[in-house]
């Protein structure tokens, strides 16, 4: 079973009719949320799926690695949602992603952000000092689906990450090279640049069929943006 409907439910659509997994994918997903009644709603979700046999998948964040964010609602709400489900369910998953590149219109992912700011030519600022990751969303489906058709990491958290951190800097450049044009932004001396504890094993990454290059984060901004 999928719950939801946005990106992650489209990419998992597959398990729709599978009785043995839900794949929660109608979690809060904009990580500037500080709205309760979204976040209340999400664990009301949550708490509805707690008695039933499906093996539970939940998408958390990899941002509560990220000590500048250690305050921030979101944060709190997912690390909220983690310990419901340690405590509640017999069989889960819980996934904390990175930033998720993929098609889709939200505007408050940060590549689409970063897109929409330069071919508007807008102005917006970008911190000197911050790093993020990124995965393709397909990937995300590879590796999950490895790790559920063994069981592997069952009643874990598993951090879904690849070793491919990127300064923030350094992702504007990229997508002025994908997009040809210069972006229309302020360097701010502010940020922070984090390591994450764990990423996924390198004999797990060949396994679900993902090639790790050099140029990653090039080649995924060149996939879902650079036909634009």
């Amino acid at each position: 079973m999928v719950l939801g409907n946005g990106l992650m439910a489209q990419t998992f659509k597959d398990y729709r009719m599978n009785a043995d997994v839900t794949i929660f994918a109608s979690g809060v997903s904009n990580s500037l949320e500080d709205n309760q009644d979204a976040f209340d709603f999400e664990m009301a979700m949550v708490k509805s799926q707690s008695e039933k046999d499906a093996k539970f998948v939940y998408f958390s964040t990899c941002s509560i690695e990220d000590p500048s964010r250690h305050e921030k609602e979101y944060v709190n709400h997912k690390l909220n949602v983690e310990q419901f489900i340690q405590e509640h369910f017999d069989r889960y998953f819980i996934f904390r992603l990175p930033i998720i590149v993929g098609k889709s219109e939200n505007p408050h992912t940060l590549t689409n952000f970063f897109y929409n700011q330069i071919v508007s030519n807008n102005k917006f600022k970008v911190y000197r000092n911050a790093c993020r990751y990124l995965i393709d969303v397909d990937h995300v489906k590879q590796i999950a689906d490895t790790i559920l058709a063994t069981d592997k990491f069952l009643n874990q958290i598993i951090s879904v990450s690849l070793d491919n951190r990127v300064r923030v800097q350094d992702l504007v450049e990229i997508f002025e090279t994908v997009l040809s044009k210069k972006a229309n932004c302020d360097l701010v001396d502010s940020g922070v640049c984090y390591s994450l504890n764990g990423h996924i094993p390198h004999d797990l990454i060949r396994e679900a069929g993902i090639e790790l290059t050099e140029n990653y984060n090039l080649e995924l901004i060149q996939k879902y943006y650079g036909s634009h």
